[in-house]
């Protein structure tokens, strides 16, 4: 559609400043919406002649062919739409009734006279009435035979196309009930809940019983979870229960499970000395770590500060009100214990700088400087190990081994050749030094690019080896324990 905006628009534009071409390009679509015309495609005729009057509004013919076709186009889309109908292809059949609507008004708004013997928009309606009645019929039906997912479909569908149709709010309302009290008697709890929810939602209906009845069901799930030790599930079933309706969650024991579901780590880390990382070094690494594990933990993850690994600093990272010393606390030891790097024999290419500066006033040397860079790979190596000790039971993992791999490139030049051209010379003078050319200044220098690529791939390795620590370390203590949910609960009087 945006296509056919830019495209008429564009036509639009190209009448106004080339009115030669205009003409022809107007004869041209004034002879096809003719050929449409007695072809019998009264629609594709009738917006041939539409986008001529877009083109020159005025323009007689146009006018006098649309008006000719416009019903027999409109009785075309009611024809198309009885046989969509008959083969219960509603949506479809609608769509082409649209269409025909739309081009109606457009006439109509154009102030052009038809016939005016064919209403499409009482077409329109009268399907939308039959459509209805269809999916209200089948709705029944299915709702009668506890097919609830089908039911649920039509009547919301009926509720698009006909808000507040008869008793269709009603009927959902049954529906998402009836679902909820299988679901509850067959012990899909969790599923029982998301139906009296929905229930709740129903437009024209309070729903506060409905709501009570999912925020119960939610809040003892959310207890059990509890109980079994899984603390953030316990947290994601009574926060949504509050939700719901918050006297129902009682506020202690949200704090409990939120307080039990915080995780508190202290990261260590140390290097071996023969691995070339000072005590500078060591801090950014762990640095990192920190940093990853902030970004990538979820919100009950705590990292604390060095020395804070007791349970009072770990009790003040967490939640206030929350029950002292439920949280459980981590000590992470990092050892970065080897770093070897590789260096790949040079492979060499030629290149070409080209440069320009001024010898004198009106006398410019022009230089072309060819070189063979050469390029060499260093290949790094980073190993380590990772030792996590559980701060409440006082045991350890085995040490976790770390593995990181990286490369980085140096390059230099030797012996470059050049040749320079003068233009604008005077006569004596000599075409000069050029200066350096910084690029070649740069590369030029073997020790220090070995340095730099050494210096890059030593960063490189740093940074890669603080994410996997932190990758390995949210995979062991930032997981949430799995629980199945029960299938049967104690539940309370829901009335209001």
């Amino acid at each position: 559609m945006r296509m056919i905006v830019r495209v008429v628009t564009a036509l639009v534009v190209f009448v106004a400043v080339c009115p030669v071409w205009a003409n022809v390009i107007i004869d041209d679509a004034l002879k096809s919406a003719a050929r449409l015309e007695q072809a019998g495609e009264y629609f594709n005729s009738a917006e041939a002649y539409a986008r001529v009057l877009r083109l020159e509004p005025g323009n007689q013919k146009a006018k006098k062919g649309l008006g000719r076709v416009a019903d027999h186009a409109v009785s075309a889309k009611i024809a198309a739409a009885r046989e969509l109908e008959g083969a219960l292809r509603f949506a479809d059949a609608a769509a082409e009734l649209t269409k025909a609507v739309d081009l109606r008004d457009r006439i109509r708004a154009a102030g052009i006279a038809t016939g005016g013997a064919v209403d499409a928009a009482a077409a329109l309606d009268g399907l939308i009435d039959r459509w209805v009645k269809n999916l209200y019929d089948e709705a029944v039906e299915a709702q009668d035979e506890e097919l609830f997912s089908a039911a649920v479909a039509n009547f919301r569908q009926i509720e698009s196309l006909r808000p507040g149709h008869e008793d269709v709010r009603a009927r959902l309302l049954e529906v998402w009930t009836a679902w909820g009290e299988r679901d509850l008697r067959e012990g899909r709890l969790r599923a029982a809940a998301e139906r009296f929810e929905e229930a709740s939602l129903v437009p024209g209906h309070s729903g506060v019983r409905e709501s009570r009845r999912a925020a119960t069901i939610l809040s003892r799930l959310g207890s059990f979870a509890l109980e079994k030790g899984a603390c953030r599930s316990a947290v994601a079933d009574l926060r949504a229960a509050a939700l719901l309706e918050f006297d129902v969650v009682d506020g202690n024991e949200l704090r409990a499970a939120e307080s039990c579901a915080a995780t508190c780590v202290t990261i260590t880390a140390v290097a071996e000395p023969e691995i070339g990382l000072d005590a500078s070094q060591v801090d950014r690494m762990k640095a990192d770590i920190r940093g990853q594990l902030a970004s990538g933990g979820s919100e009950f993850l705590r990292v604390l500060d060095r020395g804070g690994a007791g349970r009072g600093a770990c009790d003040d990272a967490v939640a206030d009100g929350a029950a002292a010393g439920a949280a459980r606390r981590f000590r992470v030891a990092v050892a970065a214990k080897s770093q070897a790097m590789i260096r790949s024999p040079a492979t060499s290419v030629s290149r070409e700088f080209r440069t320009n500066h001024v010898v004198e006033e009106e006398t410019v040397a022009k230089t072309v400087v060819v070189i063979r860079v050469y390029e060499e790979i260093f290949a790094g190596t980073m190993t380590g190990s990772i030792t996590i000790t559980d701060q409440q039971t006082g045991r350890s993992s085995p040490a976790i081994p770390v593995v990181v791999r990286s490369e980085a490139t140096a390059q230099w030049v030797k012996s470059p050749t050049s040749s320079i051209a003068m233009e604008q010379v005077r006569p004596g003078q000599g075409p000069g030094n050029p200066p350096a050319d910084p690029r070649l200044q740069r590369l030029s220098r073997i020790e220090d690019q070995r340095r730099d690529a050494r210096t890059r791939l030593g960063a490189a390795l740093t940074q890669q080896f603080a994410e996997e620590v932190a990758r390995v370390v949210l995979a062991a203590v930032d997981a949430e324990i799995s629980v199945t949910d029960p299938s049967e609960i104690d539940l309370p009087s829901t009335e209001p």
